[in-house]
C-alpha cells in the first residue's frame, strides 16, 4: 500500500510538473508586448490584434499591442532588435523583413539580431487591370508588352514595396518591360486605377474584392489559385514556377530561450490551425501555413537571397 501510494503521488507530481511547464507564462509578471510596424486599424494591425487575443488566452498570458509605424517597418524592427531577449517583446513582421536588407542600409541584421518564431500566413497579391485596359490574361499582358515595351503601366504601394518587386519579377520572368508607378499606399493606387490614370496594379486581395466589379481580375501571385478568388488563375499557370506571395510572421530578439520560442510557436500554430482562423484567413485571401521556427527561418533566409538577386538585376533603388 505504501509503495502504491508512492507511485500515485509520484505520478501526480509528474503530471503537475508537465502541465505546469506547458502552461507556464512566457513572460512572468507582465504582459507580452507585440510590436506592430503599422498604424492602428490597418489589415496587419487587425490581424495582429486578433492573434494576440487568441494566443494570450491559450497561454493564459496578457498581450498588449504597441504600434510603431515608419520607414517601411524599419523603426519597429530596430526597436525590437534592441529589447531584452526574455520572451516579453515580439515583433509582427511581413515581407519587408526579407526585402529591406537589399534596399536599405540597416542598423541591425535581420539574421543575427532577430530570431523567427512563427509564420502567420502567406499573403498572395492579385494583378488587376482597369476596365478599359485590353488585358484580361497574363498571356495578353505579355503580348501587349512585347509589342510595345513600357507602354503598359502598373501601380504599386511604394518604391521597393512587395508589389513593386512582384512587378519586377514578372518583367524578368516574361522578358517584358512595364512602367512602374509607385504610390504612397494601396488606397491612392486603387483610386488612380479606377480613374484610368494607371493601367494595372498589384494589390492585396481584400482591397480588390471591394472593387471587383469595376476591375479585371487578371491573376494571383501565389504558385496556385487562392480559394477566396478561385476563378482567378495564378501567374504560374502561364509562367511555370512563378511564386511571389507576401507573408506575415512573428520574430523575437536573438538570444530568446529556445523553450520560449518553442512555446510561442506551438501556441501560434494551434490558433492558426483552428477552424475559425482558417476560415477567416481563406475568406480574405490569406493562406495559413504553420511552420516550425527552423522552417520559418529557412524560408526567410531564402526570401532574403531571392529578393537581393531580384533587386540587383532590376536595378531597384530607394531615393
Amino acid at each position: 500500500m505504501i509503495r502504491r501510494c508512492a507511485k500515485v503521488l509520484g505520478l501526480m507530481a509528474l503530471t503537475s510538473f508537465f502541465w505546469g511547464a506547458v502552461n507556464a507564462q512566457t513572460c512572468p509578471n507582465k504582459a507580452i508586448k507585440l510590436v506592430v510596424p503599422y498604424s492602428p486599424g490597418g489589415g496587419a494591425d487587425t490581424l495582429a490584434r486578433l492573434l494576440a487575443t487568441k494566443v494570450g488566452h491559450l497561454l493564459s498570458q496578457g498581450f498588449v499591442i504597441e504600434n510603431k509605424p515608419g520607414a517601411n517597418t524599419i523603426l519597429a524592427t530596430e526597436y525590437v532588435a534592441r529589447q531584452p531577449a526574455d520572451g516579453c517583446t515580439l515583433l509582427y513582421v511581413d515581407s519587408s523583413f526579407a526585402n529591406n536588407p537589399a534596399l536599405y542600409k540597416l542598423s541591425y541584421s535581420s539574421e543575427r539580431d532577430l530570431t523567427p518564431v512563427a509564420l502567420v500566413a502567406r499573403i498572395p497579391l492579385i494583378l488587376v487591370a482597369g476596365a478599359d485596359v485590353p488585358v484580361q490574361t497574363v498571356s495578353e499582358l505579355i503580348a501587349a508588352s512585347k509589342g510595345k515595351p513600357g507602354h503598359l503601366s502598373y501601380a504599386s504601394y511604394g518604391q521597393g514595396s512587395s508589389a513593386h518587386l512582384v512587378g519586377a519579377l514578372v518583367e524578368q520572368s516574361a522578358g517584358i518591360s512595364m512602367l512602374h508607378v509607385p504610390y504612397k499606399g494601396g488606397a491612392p493606387a486603387m483610386t488612380d486605377l479606377l480613374g484610368g490614370q494607371v493601367d494595372m496594379a498589384f494589390l492585396t486581395i481584400p482591397s480588390v474584392l471591394k472593387q471587383a466589379s469595376k476591375l479585371k481580375l487578371v491573376a494571383v501571385t501565389s504558385v496556385s489559385r487562392v480559394p477566396a478568388v478561385s476563378h482567378v488563375p495564378a501567374i504560374a499557370e502561364t509562367l511555370p514556377g512563378f511564386d511571389a506571395s507576401g507573408w506575415n510572421g512573428i520574430v523575437v530578439p536573438a538570444g530568446t530561450p529556445a523553450s520560449v520560442i518553442s512555446r510561442l510557436n506551438s501556441a501560434f500554430n494551434e490558433v492558426l490551425q483552428s477552424a475559425e482562423m482558417a476560415t477567416k484567413y481563406r475568406n480574405e485571401g490569406l493562406i495559413p501555413d504553420p511552420q516550425s521556427p527552423e522552417a520559418f527561418a529557412t524560408m526567410i533566409a531564402n526570401e532574403t537571397k531571392r529578393v537581393a538577386a531580384l533587386v540587383k538585376k532590376a536595378g531597384i533603388t530607394i531615393n
